[in-house]
């Protein structure tokens, strides 16, 4: 349901997208999709966590391991390099769903109020305790 759920989104966009539509190609359910995801917010909230995160784990990307490990390289040439690729990969996997974020923030209030404390919270992340955003 999730690859459905990313391959509407992206395309119809979140308003645009019906949950039904999301539940058809996986053989299921609209009901059973709403059991899990209530809300297509919360459907569209999950579908991009993972594609930012990369897996299901329930672990934010400044916390796992490969962000730890970074952020401990001493070579400051390496870690930049290796903050450059995870970026990427992220991105990667994520960017149509960012996108779709952006584009519904104009249109429906609690995505324009998610997307702001999305890129607070970043700014506030990259910055680390102790400085100025």
């Amino acid at each position: 349901m999730r690859e459905a759920a990313s391959r509407l989104f992206t395309e119809k966009g979140l308003t645009g997208t019906r949950m039904k539509e999301v539940a058809a190609p996986a053989g299921a359910g609209e009901r059973t999709l709403y059991d899990a995801f209530p809300t297509k917010a919360a459907l569209f909230g999950h579908t991009l966590s993972v594609a930012i995160a990369g897996d299901e784990e329930p672990v934010a990307v400044p916390d796992r391991l490969e962000t730890l490990e970074i952020r401990d390289e001493p070579d400051p040439g390496r870690a930049i390099g290796r903050s450059v690729d995870q970026l990427t990969e992220l991105l990667e996997r994520a960017d149509d769903l960012i996108m779709v974020t952006l584009d519904a923030a104009g249109a429906d209030p609690g995505m324009r109020a998610s997307a702001g404390r999305r890129r607070r919270g970043d700014v506030r992340r990259a910055s680390g305790p102790g400085h100025r955003t």
